[in-house]
């Protein structure tokens, strides 16, 4: 008798976040051990070098529905993902975040959507949490849907979601729609933002995507690893080719564009940008309001000292924050 194939899989890419890892699947596992459907977890370490391995061995010796698998070498969060996705036996793939953790009933809602409506696509509401605590702001809050939304479109996901979409661990997709040859041929194209080409993949001309109201996911927006120019480069590219490939109108790229614009290209990230000669790693379709244009006018070294002296003036020592000394002396070594 064939075996039933698990409704779900949680493909979890990860690299050197042990602590997180664990917690990542403290909040999955109980939702598994109550659901009536099979769900299996799909762990892909790239190479790590901390815990991971002991750690995911541990959960293995407890839980068949968990699976781990070791990349000999690090090939990229893109590749990790995509292998990840590959190794998934699941009818649907939820892309998950190593460091994000599942909300309270989430799985057995994103069952029932699956059991009621049989999308292509899910896009969950998600909150952001920093040092275990929520957090909100306007532009995340307005983009957050009310009520539900069924048989969208990527036009849609554009229009409702924004660049919100992006954020990974709020995605479910069927997995026979993506393309993983493809995927891995376009790695270079995509880099770091492989899983929104996925996504477009999934919908393509389709009108069989479905926009949860549900809040699924919690996000650590203090996230060490997230560099803002990942969302003022690489994120508005991708989107670009996406626009071009799949038909998206003229209004809904232009909104997308602005939105980014406000919500990343903010005057301290403009500042950072200078004080790090990153000006040519913007995206050209990028507008920079003239009044950040003549901040380029001024020497470096005198928007450092300025900086310097707010950080001081505001208690925070003589000193630039770590982030910036870190890309100053990795620029130093080049």
């Amino acid at each position: 008798m064939e075996e039933v194939k698990p409704i779900i899989s949680f493909t979890i890419p990860t690299w050197n976040r042990a602590k997180e890892l664990r917690e990542c699947l403290d909040s999955i596992i109980p939702q598994i051990l109550e659901s009536n459907e099979r769900v299996e977890i799909v762990i892909s370490d790239n190479a790590s070098t901390d815990d991971t391995s002991e750690i995911a061995k541990e959960y293995l010796g407890k839980y068949d529905f968990v699976r781990y698998f070791r990349n000999s070498e690090n090939l990229g969060f893109d590749l990790n993902l995509i292998s990840a996705v590959e190794k998934a036996d699941g009818e649907y793939v939820w892309l998950f975040s190593d460091d994000d953790w599942l909300a309270n009933g989430a799985l057995e809602e994103i069952i029932h959507i699956i059991s009621t409506y049989r999308p292509c696509f899910i896009s969950t509401n998600f909150r952001f949490i920093v040092k275990d605590k929520e957090i909100d702001f306007d532009s995340h809050r307005r983009h957050m849907i009310k009520s539900d939304i069924d048989k969208c479109t990527i036009d849609d996901l554009f229009i409702y979601r924004t660049h919100f979409f992006t954020f990974m661990t709020s995605n479910i997709l069927l997995k026979k729609l993506i393309n993983i040859p493809r995927c891995r041929s376009e790695v270079g194209a995509y880099r770091n933002w492989i899983h929104v080409y996925m996504i477009a993949q999934v919908l393509d001309s389709r009108t069989c995507g479905y926009m949860s109201s549900y809040y699924a996911v919690l996000s650590r927006a203090d996230n060490s690893r997230t560099d803002p120019m990942v969302f003022l480069g690489p994120m508005p590219d991708t989107f670009q080719r996406i626009f071009e490939q799949y038909n998206v109108h003229e209004s809904t790229r232009s909104k997308v564009i602005q939105d980014i614009i406000r919500d990343f290209l903010t005057l301290q990230n403009w500042i950072t940008i200078l004080v790090t000669n990153k000006v040519a790693s913007l995206s050209r379709s990028l507008i920079v309001p003239i009044h950040y244009r003549i901040l380029k006018v001024v020497p470096r070294k005198v928007l450092i000292f300025l900086w310097k002296l707010y950080r001081f003036l505001n208690g925070k020592g003589y000193s630039l924050p770590e982030y910036i000394n870190s890309s100053l002396e990795k620029d130093v070594e080049k």
